[in-house]
């Protein structure tokens, strides 16, 4: 079971602080560590440009030393730089539009306490499900079909999520995924952190109002570094 999850949001569509680069894809940096005291650092998607991806690590004063690189989804906006980390473990799903075999949880080899979760979806887009004494934490990269029809059934099966972050596919009309999310809410959902595929006002719909967690910035976005602890 995992205890601590540090983030550093290292490529997104909006930035969140000033000096960082913004760039359409997604890389978190997520650092756990379990109640065996075992710390696990994964590169959840690697955005693009390996260049935009290093630049913000080193702005952020962030050493990018993964132990597990993370597809979401084989598309060059989420793991274009791959090919810059060969002697991590590489975890992708299948290339797009073949036959989504799987569905529900996986264990992540390697990480106690930590799930692929399968999409609902021929894409095989995949997420991070990660398991605290909270309730879930989940990743997602893109959402490519809109949240609740990749994810919504794969979601409503974990029991209470505690925190969701990365790609949510949302605009601000988009009337069925922003109930999807109160729907979570009311089963538990604490924080929502929208990033990829969410657009600004969207993301400040759900920071707004479904979002219940500060964590310490104001938009949602490239250069958010937060801690998030799971104790007894």
């Amino acid at each position: 079971m995992i205890e601590e999850i540090h983030i550093d949001v290292l490529v997104d569509d909006i930035p969140s602080v000033e000096d960082l680069l913004p760039l359409h894809g997604l890389s978190i940096y997520i650092v756990t560590r379990d109640d065996k005291g075992v710390f696990k650092r994964i590169l959840f998607d690697t955005g693009p440009d390996s260049k935009i991806l290093f630049k913000n690590a080193e702005t952020l004063g962030v050493q990018l030393k993964p132990d597990l690189i993370f597809g979401s989804m084989p598309h060059w906006h989420h793991i274009g730089a791959l090919d810059k980390f060969r002697e991590a473990v590489h975890v992708i799903p299948s290339p797009p539009l073949a036959h989504a075999s799987k569905r529900g949880l996986t264990p992540l080899p390697g990480v106690e306490g930590a799930y692929v979760l399968h999409g609902d979806t021929h894409w095989n887009e995949q997420g991070l499900a990660l398991m605290t004494r909270k309730g879930w934490v989940v990743f997602l990269g893109c959402s490519v079909h809109g949240l609740r029809r990749t994810f919504g059934s794969s979601l409503l099966r974990l029991g209470r999520i505690w925190g969701l972050i990365g790609g949510l596919n949302i605009s601000t009309r988009d009337n069925v995924n922003l109930s999807f999310l109160r729907k979570l809410k009311g089963k538990g959902l604490q924080l929502v952190m929208p990033l990829h595929s969410v657009s600004m006002d969207a993301r400040k719909i759900i920071l707004d109002g479904i979002n219940m967690i500060d964590f310490g910035y104001e938009v949602s976005g490239c250069g958010v570094q937060s801690d998030f602890s799971f104790y007894k």
